[in-house]
């Protein structure tokens, strides 16, 4: 059997300039990230076009995507209980399973204070059937993390219950390797223009074979797969704020993921963060809002659940006392998200037109 090479990004202190002494890195806890059944995460997908993570990494990185525009597709990632979801049995230590709106079938997580360890894939397709890694496979995040650490499983290995339509063929995960480097925080601001500090990244990259016995003495290869991914941590936010990534497939074309959850300044649950006050009335309403904040002048943007911007204009606040009328009674009913900024502050408030 060919083991497969893969170099790891381990050696952290060669790609940051840290002066660990002098730096204040923010730091990512699970204190927000350990999923209850029922948790909905909501990304959505973007046009990569134009796109630069800034591979270099670093401290006090400028992450500005206000530029993206969406693909049009979202994807939903939903936690349900592991107790009772199809394929169970055989995750009998998982105490997470999620659902992926766009994939059937599951993916099983153990979820502790410590870790996330990711125990493989469940799928209702008879030809798939279940993933189990061997010995739990490998750790998904470590908590608590921040700039410059890392880990990793050099090697892991699986067994599929299904066999890829092949009958009487066994199948098998080998080659396996799963490596996270902490390689960058600084600042973003996501499509929707919500800007977040504080803000950590982590660098995945995992590489895998399938193998095929079928009786014949030696093992088939099936095929390899290898991924290259890049996910933007906030203490306060469940799961990545945004993801990005590559996956290629027996070495061909790269399929991408660029998504991120539209979230505002008020999703972020943590008493670190402290906003301005925001009046919107009548929410829900038809589409003409009145809106008190702090005076000033304000950037406003409306902005869609994909990631559209439907208005953008400047507004003039005089005092706290008086309300700005907003007129988008013209828009689709549905959900929107105003976010009013300027040199100080940010405010973004979800409402709904009726």
């Amino acid at each position: 059997m060919k083991k497969t090479t893969i170099k790891f990004l381990l050696g952290i202190t060669a790609v940051f300039a840290f002066n660990i002494a002098k730096a204040q890195f923010p730091v990512i806890t699970s204190a927000n990230q350990i999923h209850s059944i029922g948790d909905s995460i909501h990304y959505i997908d973007m046009n990569s076009f134009g796109f630069d993570p800034i591979p270099a990494g670093g401290a006090n990185v400028i992450w500005d995507y206000s530029s993206l525009f969406s693909a049009g597709t979202t994807a939903d990632f939903i936690y349900a209980d592991p107790a009772t979801a199809p394929s169970s049995t055989a995750y009998p230590t998982a105490t997470a399973a999620m659902e992926n709106s766009s994939v059937a079938g599951n993916e099983w997580f153990k979820e502790d204070p410590d870790s996330i360890i990711r125990l493989g894939l469940s799928s209702p397709d008879p030809n798939l059937g279940d993933l189990v890694y061997d010995n739990g496979a490998f750790i998904r995040i470590k908590f608590p993390f921040t700039a410059g650490n890392s880990w990793a499983t050099p090697f892991y290995t699986g067994t599929q219950s299904g066999d890829f339509g092949i009958p009487g063929t066994i199948i098998t995960v080998g080659n396996g390797s799963f490596s996270t480097s902490v390689d960058a925080f600084g600042t973003l601001t996501l499509p929707n223009g919500t800007i977040l500090d504080s803000v950590v990244r982590t660098h995945v990259i995992e590489n895998f074979e399938y193998f095929g016995d079928i009786g014949v003495g030696s093992l088939l290869s099936l095929g390899t797969i290898s991924d290259d991914y890049f996910y933007w941590w906030k203490e306060g936010v469940k799961d990545p704020v945004l993801v990005s990534g590559t996956t290629l497939t027996n070495g061909g074309s790269p399929s991408i993921v660029l998504r991120y959850q539209p979230i505002l300044i008020t999703d972020i649950n943590t008493e670190d963060e402290t906003t301005a006050k925001i009046n919107i009335y009548p929410n829900p309403g038809n589409g003409t809002f009145n809106i008190i904040t702090e005076n000033g002048t304000y950037n406003l943007k409306v902005v869609d659940v994909l990631g559209n911007i439907v208005y953008n204009n400047v507004i003039h606040i005089s005092s706290n006392k008086t309300s700005k009328q907003l007129d988008i009674s013209y828009l689709n009913k549905g959900v929107y998200f105003i976010s009013l900024s300027n040199a100080q502050l940010q405010i973004t408030e979800r409402i709904i037109i009726k």
